[in-house]
Formats: structure tokens, C-alpha cells, sequence
């Protein structure tokens, strides 16, 4: 039994997350864009 697996998709899944909203921050800032204007969310 490898208790470190479990911590290391944590971290991974961490990561895309952070990653993930780095990417629309900079997406957002790019292309001019709010958060008050409507936004499409995916899941």
C-alpha cells in the first residue's frame, strides 16, 4: 500500500486547479473582460 499516491494526484490536481485559473485570469486580462460582464463557466 503506497500512502503517497493518494497526496501526489492531490498535488497534481492542486496544481491544474491553480494552473487552471492563472489561465483564465490571463485569458480575462487579454481579452479585456470583468468579472461583473456574463461569463461562460465550464465544470
Amino acid at each position: 500500500m503506497n500512502l503517497e499516491t493518494g497526496s501526489v494526484e492531490a498535488e497534481a490536481e492542486r496544481r491544474a486547479t491553480a494552473d487552471k485559473k492563472r489561465w483564465m485570469n490571463f485569458l480575462k486580462q487579454a481579452l479585456g473582460r470583468d468579472d461583473d460582464g456574463p461569463q461562460v463557466r465550464g465544470p
